[in-house]
């Protein structure tokens, strides 16, 4: 890079020393990265990235394919979820870094349960489940980061009951609660 260009980055830094007892940057001494000798020595990296979130993750789209099941009251369901996730703005990658699931709330009980495990096709996670009427059930997308129990979920509107007597709030606590204990029972997958 240039160095007219580095002079852009305003937190570019190098041979940054820090006491133990440093409380902010304030407390640290540093060479402003453009002021550093060229090419890189061991000692005068720089930092490509910052960020102030450690994670951003949030269901970036559902959609559902459903076809009728003969001689059932069920349906085959198939639901395709598209998650967003990155950590301290790097991307994660969704094949090898996410596990994904559908769950389903049912609406007489407000009980929860595993409706289909999830598998990375064509950049989104989808999963088929037989499920009884929408007018009963709310699905949900679940993913969740490999070997952390970090996780997020979204609601899939195409086959959800109406909710007009449900408030989302609930139906998140109750999705929340038996994520948790799933997670804190067998681990982030």
């Amino acid at each position: 890079m240039k160095r007219r260009k580095l002079a852009q980055l305003p937190f570019g830094a190098t041979n940054v020393r820090c006491h133990s007892n440093a409380t902010s940057s304030d407390d640290c001494t540093y060479t402003p990265y453009q002021m550093s000798r060229v090419p890189c020595q061991t000692g005068e990296e720089v930092a490509l990235r910052c960020s102030d979130n450690p994670w951003r993750f949030e269901l970036a789209e559902s959609k559902v394919k459903v076809k009728a099941i003969s001689g059932s009251d069920k349906n085959r369901v198939k639901v395709l979820c598209n998650f967003h996730a990155s950590k301290y703005g790097s991307d994660v990658n969704q094949k090898s870094g996410m596990w994904g699931g559908a769950v389903v709330v049912q609406k007489d009980t407000m009980k929860a349960y595993w409706a289909a495990p999830m598998k990375y096709t064509r950049k989104k996670l989808s999963g088929i489940a037989e499920l009884g009427s929408s007018d009963n059930v709310c699905t949900v997308c679940v993913a969740g980061i490999e070997n952390s129990f970090v996780y997020t979920f979204g609601l899939v509107k195409d086959y959800c009951f109406d909710r007009s007597t449900i408030s989302e709030e609930s139906i998140n606590k109750v999705i929340r609660d038996f994520v948790d204990s799933v997670v804190e029972k067998y681990g982030s997958k």
